[in-house]
């Protein structure tokens, strides 16, 4: 998934009930108060009606901003090339080509400036996500020991060079909270040279802003590893989307995981007890059939989850956490009144129904939640 003067302002403005962490909150009707937008979404396997615009962005901010989200994310600037007028370039390890300067945008327009602008006339407050730099598996390479310090070293002297470009061009947005480490994060132990440097990079360079890192709910952290760590924000995502089960790997049935997860969130609250971290819920309102085409054991092609389902994942998560996010809203909820709707998705023809099914259910479950 994003400044203020001061860690106080921030907090008073971010809006965030703060709760002990561990504590179980009264029965309640939850919230995705929080969405994630994937700007790889905006190309790539995805096609519209027509090539994804400014204006099309800017719809999509708005209708966040009408399902009661006041807080985006924005998973990566740089994925495969950048989404921003960008003066910096690097080797890309999985492509083997060079990203930046002299290659087109992989947008015609900004779409980071597009989120953050329109997210300041909707008062929502933005996490700007970095990028890998090129290195998609160095997190792996590192917990299994095969990445150097120089490797490590290099990915985050390009990833806080990015941060620096970033802030410079959109620093002047009220919206623009704070930030996103892309690298998903296991154990912070092993992955200290990596956090660290990016974190106290980044709250030199904007002093008062929320670093985020978003593990997974079957992480191998401990309250040590927490406590000693100086990111702010936990989003843990429950792998729901995929029917990921420890042991068994990816399924592709979600209700395995529902089934897993029913209890997951009170360990994950009582692990970060006596932490002073905000811990997210960051559910996946998406699935996958592991049929894709050339995807390697068939992870890919993700449409969006059933409401019910989504429904369940906020109700498991929601008596432990101070804020539920959506992975991701875009493109996985979608308003029928989009000018420009999905046609297919990696030639699925029917992610822009299924989205419309998910926007349609949460929207009807907020109004009987307001009504009531």
């Amino acid at each position: 998934m994003w400044l203020a003067l001061a860690t106080l302002q921030l907090i008073i403005a971010f809006c965030v009930l703060v709760i002990p962490v561990g504590t179980v909150r009264a029965a309640e009707a939850y919230k995705i108060t929080a969405g994630w937008i994937e700007l790889g979404a905006l190309r790539g396997g995805y096609t519209y009606k027509h090539p994804i615009n400014e204006q099309d962005v800017r719809e999509r901010v708005d209708m966040m901003a009408q399902l009661g989200m006041d807080t985006a994310i924005i998973a990566y600037v740089e994925h495969g090339g950048f989404y921003y007028p960008t003066k910096i370039s690097f080797y890309d390890k999985g492509s083997g080509k060079t990203e930046g300067p002299g290659q087109k945008h992989l947008t015609s327009f900004d779409a980071v400036d597009t989120v953050l602008s329109q997210a300041e006339k909707n008062n929502i407050k933005v996490f700007v996500g970095l990028s890998r730099a090129g290195d998609l598996n160095l997190v792996l390479d590192i917990l299994a020991r095969k990445a150097s310090a120089e490797r490590v070293h290099d990915n985050v002297s390009i990833i806080n060079r990015i941060a620096d470009e970033l802030w410079q061009r959109y620093g002047k947005h009220k919206s623009f909270q704070g930030w996103y480490i892309t690298h998903e994060v296991s154990e912070l132990n092993k992955s200290v040279q990596l956090v660290e440097p990016i974190v106290r990079h980044l709250k030199s360079l904007a002093p008062g802003t929320l670093v985020m890192i978003a593990p997974n709910i079957d992480n191998y952290l401990t309250a040590e590893q927490i406590r000693k760590s100086s990111v702010d924000i936990l989003v843990y995502h429950d792998g729901v989307g995929s029917g990921y089960v420890p042991g068994k790997g990816y399924t592709y049935n979600p209700e395995l995981s529902l089934v897993r997860i029913a209890n997951k969130w009170k360990e994950v609250a009582e692990m970060n007890r006596g932490t002073d971290k905000q811990i997210w819920a960051g559910l996946d309102i998406w699935e996958m059939d592991g049929k894709c085409p050339n995807a390697p054991k068939g992870y890919g092609c993700p449409y969006p989850a059933p409401w019910s389902r989504v429904l369940q994942q906020m109700e498991y998560a929601g008596k432990y956490v101070v804020k539920i996010s959506g992975y991701s809203v875009v493109p996985f909820m979608s308003d029928p009144k989009f000018e420009n709707p999905l046609i297919s998705s990696y030639g699925l023809s029917t992610v822009e129904e299924k989205a419309q099914k998910l926007f349609g259910g949460y929207s009807d479950y907020l109004y009987k939640t307001r009504k009531n």
